[in-house]
């Protein structure tokens, strides 16, 4: 699926609209508007925030709100679902330096 930034710069431009043209209609910043369209979620305020400039973007292009969100929250869930992952595996890496740093006479086998 296409990401949320993906999608609606896709559907702006095909339309002929400017980020500067959304901005003064919906009174978001440009800056703002162009991390939506990079997915630089980070740089923006907290989801409910963006959430509404999602909201006023379709609004202004008359796109289906609807679905512009619901790639927002699937985009969200996989990043969230990518980062706990490599956390995961961040973790596991470091178990295992830490195991093998250790002299055999300070690991004990879970076996009796």
């Amino acid at each position: 699926m296409e990401s949320p930034g993906e999608y609606l710069k896709r559907e702006r431009e095909s339309r002929g609209v400017s980020l500067e043209d959304i901005s003064h209609a919906t009174k978001i910043r440009v800056g703002l508007l162009t991390a939506i369209e990079r997915n630089n979620f980070d740089a923006l305020p907290a989801a409910p925030f963006v959430k509404g400039f999602i909201q006023a973007y379709c609004k202004h292009l008359g796109l289906d709100v609807q679905d512009a969100l619901l790639r927002y929250e699937a985009y969200m869930k996989s990043l969230a679902e990518s980062k706990a992952a490599a956390a995961q595996k961040e973790d596991r890496d470091t178990d295992k330096k830490e195991t093998a740093q250790l002299p055999p006479s300070m690991i004990t086998s879970s076996r009796s």
